[in-house]
This record gives structure tokens, sequence and C-alpha cells, in this order.
């Protein structure tokens, strides 16, 4: 099976590219939803979180606040730096067991669409990483619209790696294995085209 990391910037468009390439029978693997699924049922995690950031990040019914705990570590690198160390290596044992189940179902094309995904160490578990970018103004406005305020957008964008970091990151790790950049500037209609093109050039046969 081979494998497709995508990554990015927050709101560049990964989730867009992500069903792009589910239409085309890739199984996707959601970095944001793993996160979601461990702070729901992962208790222990939960439990060294509140530990590390205090009561605050738990909401009256006892489960993660993850409103609360997101305005927390995004104000704070030091804070984000501490909530990643405690959430990755949980994040990439899930992704492992995802690609594995993908495998065993026959798939021939994984995507694994994770923000941190080379800063998590799961880089080592693709063959290829596919970098989305989209201009800055883009990027608040999808932020605005999924309810931050300009602030909280502001300091959400300065927690992220710039693309160059990741894919310079990405590149010293062995073996080597290409990057590709599509960039989400342009059109739906646009974007669609880059992808439909990677897939047809470097993909068709693997996706059988």
């Amino acid at each position: 099976m081979y494998v497709i990391g995508l990554t990015g910037a927050i709101a560049v468009g990964k989730s867009t590219v992500a069903s792009l390439l589910a239409a085309k029978g890739a199984a996707i693997i959601d970095g944001d939803q793993v996160v979601h699924a461990l702070y729901a049922y992962n208790r222990a995690l939960v439990a060294r979180i509140v530990a590390r950031f205090g009561p605050a990040m738990l909401t009256p019914d006892g489960s993660l606040d993850r409103a609360a705990l997101g305005r927390t570590v995004f104000a704070d690198p030091a804070a984000l730096a501490d909530l990643e160390s405690l959430v990755f290596p949980h994040v990439l044992a899930e992704q492992e067991q995802l690609l594995a189940r993908a495998q065993r179902e026959g798939r021939s094309v994984a995507v694994l669409d994770a923000v941190k995904l080379v800063e998590s160490g799961a880089g080592c578990l693709v063959n290829e990483l596919w970098i989305v970018t989209a201009p800055a103004a883009a990027q608040r406005r999808r932020l605005q619209d999924r309810g931050l305020d300009a602030a909280a957008s502001a300091a959400r964008l300065a927690a992220q790696q710039p693309w160059e970091s990741k894919a310079g990151r990405f590149l010293q790790e062995p073996p080597p294995r290409p990057v590709v950049l599509l960039d989400n500037g342009g059109t739906l209609d646009e974007l669609a085209g880059q992808v439909e093109r990677l897939w047809r050039d470097q993909w068709s046969m693997s996706s059988g």
C-alpha cells in the first residue's frame, strides 16, 4: 500500500484535497479525528493533560474542554509544545493501526492527513509528502468562518510552521522521498485539477 502524507498549515484546504482523493478510492486517515477520538476515549491521556494544564480544561461533565485547551496552548508556544509531547505518541500509534487496517482491507493508496504530520514523527509512515499552501488572507477568512475571532485566528496562524520548514525536515529524514506542493490560492476547480494530474500521472497504477 502506498501512503501519501498530506499536510500544510491550518485552513489551507487539506480536507478538500483529502475529499478529492477519497473520491478516487484512497483511504483517508484524518489526524484531527484521531486527536478528537483520543480526547474522548483515552482517559489516561486526558488525566495527564489536566495534570499539566489544570482542571479548567474539563467541562462540567468531566470531558476535555477542547476550546479551553486550544485557547491555552495557542497563546503560549511552550504550552503547545507540552501538549504535543503528551499527544503525539498516542496519535502516531493510532495512525499506525489505522494504516494497518487499510492495508488489510486491500486499499492500494492511503492518505495520512495531519497539520503536524512531519513534526509529530509520522513522516516515517509515508512514501510521499503533499503540502497544501494558501494565502494568509484565505486562511484567516476560513478560520473566521469556523467561528474564531480575529485574535484567535491570528494566534492559530502564528503557531503554524511554514511549509518550507515542513518540507526541509521531511527531506532530511531517510529514505529520500518526494515532496509535492499544491497551491490552493485559486478556485476549487484549479485545486481539483492539480489533484487530478497528480493522481493520473503518479497514482493510477497504485490505485488499481
